[in-house]
């Protein structure tokens, strides 16, 4: 008959031995919290024997922070069966290691406790990879929000579940009111419809570039975008979602219809030059015919007749070529801009102008008013001075009957302009837009080939102005131009994107 095994600590000798031999670290503790065993991974997971371990005091094996929490753990375990937690351990040379401590009770037959067993698994690796993972995914969130491009995170039924924060600042929305919403809702009405369409071509196809869309902002803008859409999958491929990449083409629709816009200008500036140049050509051709013949019937004075006919062609040919390359040469060759006195670009005008307003029939009375003094602008003021010649010799032409011819040169405070207004014939408002037209002759009699106010246009918006008409059109009313023109050095890299000055002339 077998010798009854003898007992240690409610287990049997045999349990005895399979506690001090298990793999992972772990101590006995009776109902009050006394240690009364620790096995051999214990020893070795703390760098102490193993009855220092069990005699040790709660803070000698633990932080004095996480002391009261084992207790609570401890206590825990004896209502519950079982509970667990994090904890800073101490070695036995003063190193820290992370742990999670387990406490489960042991009873008897009768439900009493006998001991409470608590194992310790080292979680150093678990806690690094930890930090790895958090420093990785703050990382990623730092790139996700710090991007300018519109970022949004959907899912397979198209709701955003996340965006960065250049998506607030394209829509006017707040995350609360994008987040967990149709992802579509910030397009246009008639965009909407083909959102679903798209994901489900994501699922099949992986990834849509070039989308041209329209963000209907809070404040009611139309934006333009381009949008970039990648699948989502999950850990074994099945497409989840997507990822959307929206970019803000506004200026680059603008800078389309710029060029569009130059392109029509060039094709009707072509046009136009062709058709001019066409007339004296025929002229030419036809004044050389009858030339011929009357040089074969010896017919001089209509000789000299036809010749001085020809040498007109050529002279007006002559003059729109030359109109014409100073057309052209507008913007491409200009001097630096610089700071410049208003009142001395009106008084360099006016020396110029000397001359004809010196020869003009009528005596026309030219003022310039106290209030242009002390206005600086940032111009190429060679060009801006043509500009002024050219409209003031275009108020003289257009003087008409007037028998008391003005013109006035000020500047209006309350709104920020200067203007030169005349008291001649007026220009009715159907011709406002044409007269800027390359050889455009509102009177076909008048003087000059048309290319005058076409030049002027061209300088104003050469340095970033616009310019207009005011006028009724009726006689002895006059007409008004304006535009505007950048102020004192405020856009030393060049013309056309600083606030402006108001001129009218």
């Amino acid at each position: 008959m077998m010798a009854e095994k003898k007992c240690f600590m409610g287990m049997m000798m045999d349990d005895a031995d399979l506690f001090k031999n298990f793999p992972t670290p772990a101590s006995l503790m009776d109902e009050n919290g006394k240690r009364i065993a620790t096995n051999l991974a214990a020893k070795r997971l703390f760098g102490r024997s193993r009855d220092e371990i069990t005699e040790a005091k709660l803070e000698e094996l633990y932080t004095k922070e996480d002391a009261e929490t084992i207790k609570d753990a401890f206590e825990e375990s004896k209502r519950t069966g079982h509970s667990a937690c994090d904890a800073t351990c101490l070695k036995g040379d003063g190193t820290t290691f992370p742990v999670i401590s387990n406490f489960t009770s042991v009873r008897d037959e009768k439900g009493d406790i006998i001991n409470v067993l608590v194992t310790a698994t080292d979680i150093t690796e678990l806690k690094e990879r930890e930090r790895e993972l958090k420093a990785e995914t703050k990382y990623i969130s730092d790139l996700f929000n710090a991007t300018p491009d519109p970022i949004n995170i959907v899912d397979a039924d198209d709701i955003r579940i996340y965006c960065n924060p250049a998506m607030e600042e394209l829509t006017g929305l707040s995350m609360e009111e994008l987040i967990g919403k149709p992802a579509n809702m910030v397009f246009v009405e008639e965009e909407r419809k083909n959102s679903r369409r798209i994901i489900d071509g994501i699922i099949e196809g992986g990834h849509e570039s070039g989308l041209l869309r329209t963000i209907l902002a809070k404040d009611g803008r139309r934006i333009p975008v381009s949008a970039h859409i990648h699948a989502r999958r999950d850990a074994d491929g099945k497409v989840i979602g997507a990822i959307v990449n929206l970019r803000d083409i506004t200026e680059l629709k603008e800078r389309e219809e710029e060029l569009e816009a130059k392109n029509t200008e060039m094709e009707r500036f072509i046009y136009t030059v062709s058709h001019d140049l066409r007339s004296p050509l025929i002229t030419i051709s036809g004044f050389a015919g009858m030339l011929k013949r009357d040089i074969e019937k010896n017919k001089r004075e209509e000789i000299e007749t036809d010749l001085m006919m020809i040498l007109d062609a050529v002279g007006k040919m002559d003059r729109l070529l030359k109109d014409t390359l100073e057309l052209s040469r507008i913007g491409r060759i200009t001097n630096p801009p610089e700071d410049a006195s208003f009142k001395d670009i009106v008084q360099e005008a006016l020396k110029q102008m000397a001359g004809d307003i010196g020869s003009n029939e009528k005596d026309i009375e030219i003022t310039a008013k106290d209030s242009i003094r002390g206005r600086i602008v940032y111009v190429d003021k060679e060009r801006i001075v043509e500009v002024l010649t050219n409209l003031i010799s275009n108020s003289i032409r257009y003087m008409g009957d007037q028998p008391e011819p003005k013109i006035d040169i000020g500047y209006l405070s309350d709104e920020n302009v200067f203007f030169v207004r005349d008291n001649g014939i007026g220009i009715p408002p159907d011709q406002h837009e044409k007269v800027f037209g390359l050889f455009y002759k509102m009177d076909k009699d008048s003087e000059g080939e048309g290319t005058g106010l076409a030049i002027v246009k061209r300088i104003v918006e050469v340095h970033g102005g616009q310019i207009w008409i005011e006028s009724e059109g009726k006689n002895r009313e006059g007409s008004t131009f304006c535009f505007t023109l950048l102020e004192k050095n405020q856009n030393p890299d060049g013309y056309g994107t600083k606030h402006t000055t108001h001129f009218v002339l």
